[in-house]
């Protein structure tokens, strides 16, 4: 089970874990959930009986600060008529089968592994450079929508 900057507070119960594979991955300047609460919470997995790990990562912090963008960007996709049912459409749509499924895949891939983590990183570059692509592709697409909106009534 990989668990990403995961919320792990004094108390969470490891019981769970017991001989299971656990890979807590967490930025070590992660403002938001602190690193060390990973690494505690690993060390009560292990005591638990868990095969657990922590891999911190060097000047990484908390990815999910970074959604503020991606809102400003989806909402220059889209007219303000159909603005909002644009970019709730376009999250969830994405959200299936790259965010939804990405432990599930990810956990797959370290099991098949042994425990090796370099499928899940080949794995995430995949999906790094497919939205990538995507957002070369659609570059300009709202802006020119949004010049044919001046002046119009809704």
């Amino acid at each position: 089970m990989p668990a990403l900057a995961p919320w792990c507070p004094d108390g969470e119960p490891v019981s769970q874990l017991r001989d299971k594979d656990v890979v807590v991955i967490h930025g070590d300047r992660d403002r938001v959930t602190g690193p060390s609460a990973s690494v505690a919470f690993v060390r009560r997995a292990r005591a638990a009986g868990a095969r657990a790990d922590v891999r911190l990562v060097p000047g990484g912090d908390h990815a999910m600060l970074r959604l503020g963008a991606q809102a400003g960007f989806l909402a220059d996709l889209f007219t303000t008529r159909t603005r909002f049912s644009g970019v709730a459409l376009s999250r969830e749509v994405a959200a299936a089968p790259a965010g939804g499924t990405a432990p599930l895949v990810a956990a797959a891939l370290l099991e098949a592994a042994g425990g090796e983590p370099w499928p899940v990183v080949l794995y995430m570059s995949v999906l790094l450079l497919v939205s990538a692509l995507a957002v070369a592709l659609i570059h300009g697409f709202g802006r020119h929508e949004q010049r044919g909106e001046a002046g119009r009534r809704p």
